[in-house]
């Protein structure tokens, strides 16, 4: 699972940017900003997203007014924060993308500013299906994490996003190597033999690639290796509530996925209704769910359920529409399997014309992936 950036760390770092300015914040337009962001981070930790809106592109304002362009870049990066938290990638990426380009304006001492920038940038490009950017965006990100000082969270989330990308990209070798350097990122930070709720996240991305990649023995050893992490954790902490947990529902999911591939005679409808149950108390539309909709879907399809099936079906195109682009693989699986709700009540014009919409969609990806490989054999020559 992908976390969003604490805003409160770029809060800190703003503020204290205004001090060694010698006092900026006595002027007008310097205090108006320092209170619009304050209040604008007041109400995104609190969940009210227009009032959060408001206060940034406020605080934005007076940044632009000043001149300043680091308060300029921290108001965007938040800007793009709330836009990613409240599922509208398009509007994410351009926040990011208009802060990236203020920070290559000018040299930046602060590796984290930067870094934050461009890990906000990778992940709404990735789900706007600009994977050169994505790609570009996140090495630069995990460069300036390295760099920066308690940014290990960060640096950790930054490569687990990668190995995302390279999975949703269908370069799954590239994602696998990944996903381990997570692993081996997250296990270096801890005591031998901690378990965290973070390698329990790369573990099921591990396996969710797997399943992808048609290796699904390969599969079944991360998302175990991620069931018993949680297991472990739940005993440690005897925590009753944990399987309310999105991670939690994350990995059962991913086991029930799994499990369907494997055509195991299990009734699996069950815990997708259950994981929706959770992602939707988050109130978080996104990657998560979108994928949660389609295979439920599918689940009910195969059960000859195709009222119900046409039901999550819609839910999952929704979800893509607002949170991927028109061209994101994601888009493309749904509309497949749509198709083949659409042939079976027979529809016929309306299955080819989604159908044909998913065939284009994935052969743009495929030329693109071709365009990339014949770009690193002439760099290698």
């Amino acid at each position: 699972m992908n976390t969003a950036l604490r805003s409160s760390a770029l809060l800190v770092l703003v503020i204290s940017v205004g001090c060694q300015q010698g006092g900026v914040f006595n002027e007008n337009s310097s205090g108006k900003y320092k209170t619009k962001l304050e209040s604008g981070l007041a109400f995104f930790d609190a969940g009210q997203y227009p009032e959060a809106l408001a206060d940034l592109t406020a605080a934005l304002e007076a940044a632009e007014a000043l001149g300043d362009n680091a308060k300029a870049v921290v108001a965007l990066q938040n800007l793009a924060s709330l836009a990613s938290r409240q599922g509208n990638n398009a509007e994410a990426k351009t926040h990011a993308a208009k802060a990236a380009e203020l920070l290559a304006k000018e040299s930046s001492d602060d590796p984290f500013l930067t870094a934050a920038v461009h890990l906000q940038l990778g992940k709404a490009a990735m789900h706007q299906a600009d994977f050169t950017t994505a790609l570009q965006s996140l090495d630069k990100a995990v460069a300036g994490f390295e760099k920066a000082s308690n940014a290990q969270s960060d640096h950790f989330d930054a490569l687990l996003t990668k190995g995302m990308l390279f999975q949703v990209m269908g370069k799954h070798a590239e994602a696998q190597a990944a996903y381990k350097k997570a692993v081996e990122f997250e296990r270096g930070r801890r005591k031998i033999g901690e378990d965290t709720h973070e390698l329990a996240a790369a573990f099921c991305e591990m396996g969710r690639d797997a399943v992808e990649a048609g290796d699904l023995d390969g599969a079944n050893q991360a998302l175990d290796r991620a069931n018993k992490i949680l297991r472990t954790l739940r005993m440690l902490n005897k925590d009753v509530t944990s399987t309310t947990k999105p991670i939690e529902s994350w990995v059962a999911a991913n086991v029930a996925w799994l499990l369907h591939h494997q055509s195991q005679p299990i009734r699996l409808s069950p815990v997708y209704v259950e994981a929706l149950k959770n992602f939707e108390k988050i109130g978080r539309p996104g990657r998560e769910t979108a994928f949660l909709h389609r295979e439920y879907a599918r689940l009910l399809f195969e059960e000859q359920k195709l009222p119900e099936s046409e039901v999550e079906l819609k839910r999952a195109l929704a979800l893509c529409h607002t949170f991927y682009s028109q061209n994101h693989p994601e888009l493309a699986k749904t509309l497949d399997v749509y198709a083949k709700l659409l042939d079976a009540t027979s529809r016929r014009e309306e299955a080819t014309e989604a159908r044909n919409k998913s065939k284009a969609i994935m052969a743009s990806i495929q030329q693109s992936k071709s365009s990339d490989t014949t770009k690193q054999q002439v760099n290698a020559q």
